[in-house]
């Protein structure tokens, strides 16, 4: 009788999901909507400077309109095809991972606390870290086709700080998933 009451609480869910795993649970469901947002914010602006140094134009480059920095890209750089081409790679990654918040919270809306919503969670930080990443080494090397000083006028391309936000926002988040998958593991919520 005492084996039947044993194995009674050990398969009970409510028993085993204590504070911290619903803070966890809380916290990547947060991660999985916050860094769609982010994404969804300003990337990077040009800013033309007229001959006297006043600001002539400011150009906001968000996701939606990425192609026309695309036109920039082609048309500022060295070579610009190549650099058109590498320019796709952060893009591809960045809807991946919009792609794969959307699958995560509805994982988590639906599973709630499941090893399910950690590999989604683990997805959506893994393509977050890669887009952020290759986006800020791009940007490091295509900025300096950009900053053209003349004694006509100049253009500055800046980074925006959204994306390295998503870098520390994605790289916690996947340390918070794969502790979240172990704990969940451990207790045998599967």
């Amino acid at each position: 009788m005492d084996h039947v009451e044993k194995n009674k609480e050990v398969n009970t869910n409510d028993k085993k999901i204590t504070g911290d795993l619903k803070a966890m649970y809380y916290f990547l469901l947060g991660v999985s909507i916050v860094i769609p947002v982010f994404f969804m914010m300003k990337l990077v602006y040009l800013d033309v400077f007229a001959i006297d140094g006043s600001l002539a134009s400011h150009t906001q480059y968000y996701l939606w309109n990425s192609p026309k920095l695309f036109k920039e890209i082609l048309k500022e750089t060295a070579d610009g095809g190549f650099f058109l081409m590498v320019a796709l790679i952060p893009v591809f990654f960045i809807v991946m991972s919009l792609v794969n918040s959307v699958v995560s919270i509805v994982r988590a809306i639906k599973v709630k606390i499941s090893w399910k919503h950690a590999e989604a969670v683990n997805h959506v930080c893994t393509s977050s870290i890669i887009a952020s990443a290759s986006f800020i080494v791009l940007y490091n090397i295509i900025s300096e086709f950009f900053e053209l000083k003349s004694g006509f006028s100049g253009q500055n391309l800046k980074c925006n700080a959204f994306i390295f936000m998503i870098l520390g926002l994605a790289i916690v988040g996947k340390i918070v998933a794969v502790i979240y998958f172990k704990k969940i593991k451990e207790r045998h919520l599967f």
